[in-house]
């Protein structure tokens, strides 16, 4: 079996461990992690060349099947939607990029998710969903450690001793809009420094990062959308116990609770650290088990499920859709990716041409203001204005014309579209009236909410929450301002305990 790829996969284990033997491809300047860059076996700008293109590239024989990761952040190849080879995509932040997917279903034959995005992705035209893990670690880099090493750059670990001089860690992603729901839980973790050793931060992937959970008794993780994530399998890998939230969907798939994993809740955080460091042997018991069991989770093990389901996939049942939705579903993936922003603008353009619609005229100025920037402005507008006239109950361009009418200066105009926006949020019944892009795009609270809403919607069969969504847009005082309240974290230990919320930020990260 041959399988075509836009990931290097040897980043997890060599190629002969996988069920499958595999080409990948990618741009020239290889695909970096951290601080290792790995070269593709097929350079190849995938913003702007064809499927067709590759696969000439690949030789003979022809693949059994295509695998994509990420689609929503690697570009996809064009006519895909037409190759008779079966293609696979592998999604997996669809809590930041959902509006980036959903229209996406003429290219696969089979969608990989996580448990979290079933009822989500259930919902959109694709073929086939299957839940998979496409998590795990990098065996040369995830490891236990017998010294100090790659230390250098991460502010207050400088000089320690080396073995496990870190009683509890979190590392990783701290932004405070994405990563909300954690926020509490560390700053619960870090009123633990008095006692115990604590590290909070960010380190580079690679041997700065993997050092730091080599040298940790406890690796602390929350997960965003409840699924096995990446730190599972690393922090297991390096020796570290492991804790993870008592909610998460799949841990127990993986890991025995109080065997290989422990698990925690809002109510019992601290209770499960202080034991665990003072019982030190029960501790190492623990990870060591579970470091163990992670050798049982290399991705090419998981690539066993994958080699299975290939030869059941038919291309002839994938989705259909007109060339207009075709171009713009993978001009609109390629946004928040590395794909060139001229290929981007390109492909947007082709659908304006061809189709005189709210829908693509909303797009490609969401396009233009997203990978050109604010010198585009006057041009979306008057997009965005013409979007207007040719369906005014459209609420995509309604929200994205007030937002840039209030960044011109106009506030009077922002004001009437808002209460226009607010009117037909209101009476809308159909869910084409609420799809479609919305400024801004990326890192961004509101984009976050875009997503949730989605999710909500598609969950439920249910448009309120992409209502109360719009409502909110067209009622929103200051389109560039701080993160609103209604989106902000709570401690968990206040609502129980009061009935009240309490929103908190997170304090400077130390050890």
């Amino acid at each position: 079996m041959r399988v075509l790829t836009n990931h290097p996969l040897e980043l997890f284990g060599a190629r002969d461990e996988y069920p499958f033997a595999w080409t990948s491809f990618g741009p020239a300047a290889g695909h970096v992690i951290g601080d290792r860059t790995v070269p593709y076996d097929l350079p190849f700008d995938a913003s702007r060349g064809s499927i067709h293109e590759v696969l000439a590239l690949a030789g003979e024989p022809a693949p059994d099947a295509i695998l994509l990761f990420w689609p929503d952040q690697e570009a996809i190849p064009r006519d895909l939607e037409s190759v008779d080879v079966p293609v696979i995509g592998v999604f997996s932040d669809y809590n930041l990029s959902l509006a980036l997917c959903t229209g996406l279903a003429p290219f696969f034959d089979l969608v990989l998710c996580d448990h979290s995005a079933l009822p989500i992705f259930g919902r959109l035209p694709f073929a086939r969903i299957e839940p998979w893990c496409q998590f795990s670690f990098r065996p040369n880099v995830h490891r236990p450690r017998t010294a100090v090493e790659g230390i250098e750059g991460l502010e207050g670990l400088e000089g320690l001793a080396s073995g496990r001089d870190i009683d509890i860690a979190f590392i990783g992603n701290l932004n405070p809009v994405v990563q909300r729901d954690r926020l509490p839980f560390l700053e619960r973790i870090m009123a633990l420094g008095e006692r115990y050793r604590v590290f909070v931060g960010s380190a580079q992937q690679g041997a700065p990062y993997a050092s730091v959970l080599a040298r940790s008794r406890i690796a602390f993780n929350r997960s965003v959308r409840g699924e096995v994530n990446l730190r599972c399998f690393e922090a297991a890998a390096c020796g570290a116990l492991l804790l993870c939230e008592r909610e998460n969907l799949e841990i127990r798939r993986y890991f025995r609770e109080d065997e290989e994993v422990v698990l925690y809740g809002p109510h019992d955080l601290e209770d499960k650290i202080c034991w665990l460091l003072e019982h030190e042997s029960e501790r190492a018991r623990i990870a060591d088990a579970g470091r163990r069991r992670v050798q049982d989770h290399r991705l090419a093990k998981h690539c066993n499920e994958l080699a299975q389901w290939i030869p059941t996939l038919d291309p002839t049942r994938r989705p259909r859709a007109d060339a207009v939705s075709v171009e713009l579903g993978r001009a609109t993936s390629m946004l928040l990716g590395r794909a060139d922003a001229t290929a981007i603008l390109e492909a947007f353009l082709r659908c304006a041409r061809a189709e005189t619609s709210a829908r693509t005229h909303n797009a490609l100025a969401v396009a233009m203001m997203t990978r050109v920037g604010a010198t585009m402005q006057q041009e979306a507008l008057r997009l965005l204005g013409g979007a207007r006239k040719l369906d005014p109950l459209h609420l995509p361009t309604l929200a994205n014309l007030r937002r840039l009418r209030f960044l011109a200066g106009d506030l009077r105009g922002a004001a009437e579209i808002g209460t226009e926006l607010a009117a037909h949020a209101r009476a809308s019944t159909r869910f084409a009236d609420f799809e479609g892009l919305v400024l801004p795009l990326g890192f961004e609270a509101r984009a976050l909410s875009h997503a949730q809403a989605i999710a909500a919607t598609l969950r439920g069969l249910d448009l309120e929450p992409l209502r109360a969504f719009f409502l909110r847009l067209a009622t929103d005082e200051d389109p560039q301002g701080a993160m609103p309240l209604w989106s902000q974290a709570i401690d968990l230990r206040d609502a129980y305990a009061t009935g009240t919320t309490r929103p908190v930020a997170l304090s400077r990260s130390k050890v």
